[in-house]
Parts: structure tokens; C-alpha cells; sequence
């Protein structure tokens, strides 16, 4: 067994008496940990929305103004997309009128009456 499985002299209690170990006189020696760490809250400086800065601003108008600004904004773009489809939809009917035109079966100009299974006995007519 290791030394760990040894019986405790003083029961195991909650509190000051922790770990088993009886203090008899108290001690004035306490840990850093339990010092109370902030003693002060921050407060907003000039230039970080006070409460003297907000009541001062006209909310209502700041954010009209932000609204119409992102609505022309978004004008601007649709008008961009719009154009851009369109070019590319004339480049593309362009492309169409100056590709030549490939010819279908049957589609021959005086051509429609020959015979594709050339090597088709059953199928001729004459």
C-alpha cells in the first residue's frame, strides 16, 4: 500500500477545521488569494458614449441618415448588377449572330432527301 492509506487522528471536518487538523489558536496570517482583488469599477471617459454624450445626439436623425446612405448604396449596386447582365447578355447574343450556324440532319439546303444509312439495304427506297 502506498502512505496515502493511513487513519486521521482528528475526524475530517468542513469549515477552519478542514483536512482534519485542529487549529487550537487562530492565526493572523492569511493568503493573498483571499485579498479583495478590485476595489474600483471603471468608469466611461469623454468620447465613449457617456450619458451627458447620448442625450446630446439626435439618434432619430443619425440613424435616418445610415438608413438612406445604405439604401443608395444598395441602388448603386442593383444598377451595377443590372448593367453587368445586360453586357453580358448582348456579348452573348453577339457571340450567337456571328457563330456560323452548324448544319442539323436534314437541314441541308437540297440535301434533305439523302440517305444517312448509306450502308442500309433495308431502309432503301430505290
Amino acid at each position: 500500500m502506498t502512505t496515502a492509506h493511513r487513519p486521521t487522528f482528528n475526524s475530517a471536518r468542513g469549515g477552519p477545521d478542514q483536512g482534519g487538523n485542529k487549529i487550537i489558536g487562530g492565526t493572523k496570517q492569511f493568503s493573498s488569494r483571499d485579498l479583495p482583488g478590485h476595489l474600483k469599477l471603471k468608469t466611461r471617459q469623454s468620447g465613449q458614449n457617456t450619458k451627458d454624450e447620448i442625450t446630446k445626439r439626435d439618434l432619430k436623425a443619425e440613424l435616418e441618415d445610415k438608413e438612406t446612405k445604405h439604401k443608395r448604396d444598395r441602388e448603386k449596386e442593383e444598377r451595377k448588377r443590372t448593367e453587368r447582365a445586360q453586357l453580358i447578355e448582348a456579348e452573348r447574343e453577339r457571340e450567337k449572330a456571328a457563330a456560323p450556324k452548324l448544319l442539323t440532319q436534314g437541314s441541308a439546303p437540297g440535301k434533305s432527301d439523302v440517305n444517312i444509312d448509306a450502308d442500309d439495304e433495308d431502309d432503301d427506297p430505290g
